[in-house]
């Protein structure tokens, strides 16, 4: 299991950087790795369907805005932990459906269907670095390297051999999980988190 700080000295070290102690301490390195680790941790989550952060859950319904009326007969609230869609389902139905999303002007995140009770497969956002695999502590620590390059080592070159690194590393990832998921039903397609909210 790695820490937050363990993450970002194996990115500081793929540049030619000395670690930090913490994300607190008082240097540049620290308060940029303090900065980036969050936004580049969901994006990461976001780049590859992550076993580790795969969640089923049903989702509670909402009103249909009216610009919208007419084109879906069903809405539904995204879970907060929402960090991107993948796939929605009938209850106990293993075919994914067609939807569209929708934010309204408060910033809330709305899904549309045409299915009722619609169950929803997303990747969720994982803080809990004991919950991420080794692949994706991997995938992490070179999008950051990438992403640190220029501020800290002023080299555009690093920033641009760490980014290729990173795809290349999710692209493994993605090879990696298609062997690991051979071939079952969606619905069987484990580990998933579920959960259930009211309707």
């Amino acid at each position: 299991m790695f820490s937050e700080t363990q993450i970002c000295n194996m990115a500081l070290r793929r540049i030619g950087l000395n670690p930090i102690a913490s994300l607190s301490a008082a240097s540049q390195e620290a308060r940029d790795c303090s900065l980036y680790y969050g936004q580049f941790r969901d994006t990461v989550l976001r780049d590859h369907d992550w076993t580790f952060a795969r969640k089923r859950r049903s989702l509670a319904s909402f009103a249909i805005p009216n610009d919208y009326a007419g084109k879906y007969l069903y809405g539904y609230v995204l879970p907060a932990d929402c960090l991107k869609p993948l796939k929605v389902y009938e209850l106990n139905g293993s075919v994914p459906q067609d939807f569209e999303l929708f934010r309204a002007d408060t910033g809330d995140r709305f899904l549309m269907t045409d299915i009722p009770g619609a169950v929803l497969k997303y990747t969720m956002a994982v803080t809990d670095t004991s919950w991420f695999d080794a692949e994706f502590v991997e995938a992490l620590a070179r999008k950051l390297a990438g992403v640190l390059a220029v501020p800290l080592a002023k080299n555009t070159k690093l920033m641009e051999y760490w980014e290729n690194e990173y795809m290349k590393a999710i692209d493994r990832a993605k090879v990696s999980n298609m062997t690991e998921n051979m071939p079952r039903k969606e619905t069987d397609d484990t580990p998933w988190i579920t959960a259930r909210t009211a309707h």
